[in-house]
């Protein structure tokens, strides 16, 4: 069965609010010393590296279904490569700071650097959000060439 609606713009703003809350929790749990906010951050990170998956698998779906010009193509692999660096990077961390919590290894010097990390994979999540923002509001991609019904 197939869906004749556009799944991806559904999706992505999963791993993205799961991902920007996450930090903030983190940062807030590290800031005031509250465990247990970690705990939830790990989650959300896990959680929200996941969808990223399922973000780029249906981006990658979807890209038949785009009018492809010059000037959107450019764009188009711009989100294209910058949704797959984004997948990997929060797969890394949601591993690394899994394995690190797991082995009991994940320290407040650890917890900084991660979220320095978790910082500069988000600042990447935004530019490629970016460029899907330029796909559909500069672009038109994915807009309907249908007029509206007269009801």
């Amino acid at each position: 069965m197939t869906l004749d609606i556009p799944i991806h713009p559904l999706l992505v703003h999963f791993p993205i609010a799961l991902l920007v809350t996450g930090f903030f929790v983190d940062l807030a749990g590290r800031a005031l010393k509250i465990d247990w906010l970690g705990k939830a951050a790990l989650l959300m990170l896990i959680a929200g590296a996941l969808f990223t998956i399922v973000a780029t698998r249906t981006g990658s779906a979807e890209e038949d279904r785009i009018l492809q010009t010059p000037a959107i193509h450019e764009t188009l692999e711009e989100h294209e490569d910058g949704g797959k660096m984004t997948m990997w990077v929060f797969l890394g961390l949601a591993a690394a700071r899994s394995v690190l919590t797991w082995r009991k290894k994940f320290g407040p010097a650890a917890g900084w650097v991660f979220l320095i990390l978790w910082a500069a994979g988000l600042a990447l999540l935004v530019e490629t959000a970016h460029h899907g923002g330029q796909l559909v509001y500069l672009h038109g991609a994915g807009a309907s060439a249908a007029p509206p019904s007269p009801e």
